[in-house]
């Protein structure tokens, strides 16, 4: 089955032209970090997006990994910086399908934050 940003970003109640994006707890508070942070915690957290399967949780947890523990690429980290919320909402959507939801509930994030994500880097 291929995942599309659409039903991604509908998970994560992302509009195409969504330039704000905050997580918040149940209280209200938000979450430390910037906008792309939020993004990909909130996709990667069974809490925040119950509707979306496994290996798209993987997917943005292995984002979310390479980019704020220094594993990308320096040019793809300010691409990653600089895009949407939705734009962010495709690339999640571009690891599922390009890795494979199969080979992302085997592998898991280390793998594919560590090296499939700058091995693709191009395709972003």
């Amino acid at each position: 089955m291929t995942v599309t940003a659409a039903q991604i970003a509908k998970a994560a109640r992302i509009a195409p032209r969504t330039k704000r994006f905050v997580l918040r707890d149940e209280y209200g508070f938000a979450y430390d970090g910037n906008r792309t942070e939020h993004v990909l915690a909130a996709i990667g957290s069974v809490h925040h997006t119950p509707d979306l399967d496994q290996a798209t949780h993987i997917a943005a947890r292995a984002l979310y990994k390479c980019f704020t523990t220094g594993r990308m690429n320096i040019q793809l980290a300010s691409d990653v910086r600089q895009r949407s919320p939705y734009q962010l909402c495709k690339m999640i959507a571009h690891i599922v399908n390009g890795v494979g939801a199969d080979a992302l509930l085997a592998y898991s994030v280390g793998p594919v934050a560590d090296y499939w994500i700058n091995e693709h880097r191009d395709e972003f």
